[in-house]
């Protein structure tokens, strides 16, 4: 009787969402903060490279979670630096602009592919403001560092947060190339960073300048609305 062949051993899920700051978060429901797994795997492999989560055996997933905590406070603390957050009301600049700016000078980032941190950045921030629009008052006290800053950032920045350019980016396929140049394997060392000033032009219909697309933005009643989650993650099933 031939041998049954044994089938390899799966690699477990290293899972980005067991590291991160809870407290005021209000994170996706399918387990994984990013769009795919394997991108989720990425920054988790970034974050231990540069020992901000433990590898050792017996390691507490609370301290990890005190670390990454501070990093990404500090990250984004460093996005009102005046010379990154010049980059979000420059001529030829903007939201994407504005955190690759931040990417550069975030020193633990530097081995995440850029629509990586673009799009960990952007789900971030859905997470605090999820949970902001879905709590009480509460949400200005029961805050991790990480909230905090997203807090602060918020309020300086406000509607320059667009999320429209998060989602004319992902049309573009901003979040798509890093994983077709890479492949299953999605190592680290091979990253592509995704450089939006080589994207050609798009036309808007009707000329509508930018500028007043902007200010449209900024005018818009962000609180209070029927499903944030939809809103902020633009899915019905995050």
């Amino acid at each position: 009787m031939p041998r049954r062949r044994r089938q390899p051993k799966k690699k477990p899920f290293k899972s980005l969402l067991r590291v991160l700051p809870a407290l005021g978060m209000n994170y996706p429901c399918t387990g994984y903060l990013l769009h795919r797994p394997r991108r989720d795997e990425s920054v988790v492999m970034v974050l231990e490279k540069t020992g901000l989560i433990p590898t050792g055996k017996g390691k507490a997933a609370t301290c990890s979670a005190e670390l990454v905590d501070q990093a990404l406070a500090e990250m984004f603390a460093l996005g009102l630096h005046p010379d990154i957050k010049i980059h979000l009301t420059a001529q030829n600049g903007g939201l994407l602009e504005f955190l690759s700016a931040l990417k550069k000078a975030v020193p633990w980032a530097q081995n995440l592919g850029e629509s990586v941190f673009i799009e960990l950045c952007e789900r971030l921030v859905a997470a605090r403001m999820v949970y902001r629009e879905t709590s009480d008052k509460s949400w200005e006290l029961n805050r991790c560092s990480t909230a905090m800053s997203i807090d602060q950032m918020y309020k300086d920045i406000r509607g320059l947060w667009n999320i429209a350019e998060f989602e004319l980016y992902e049309i573009m396929g901003g979040y798509e190339e890093e994983d077709d140049a890479k492949g299953p394997s999605n190592t680290m060392d091979d990253t592509m960073d995704v450089e939006m000033t080589d994207a050609p032009p798009i036309a808007l219909e009707g000329d509508v300048e930018e500028e007043n697309i902007r200010e449209g933005v900024r005018q818009m009643n962000i609180m209070n609305r029927a499903n944030p989650r939809s809103y902020w993650y633009r899915s019905e099933d995050a």
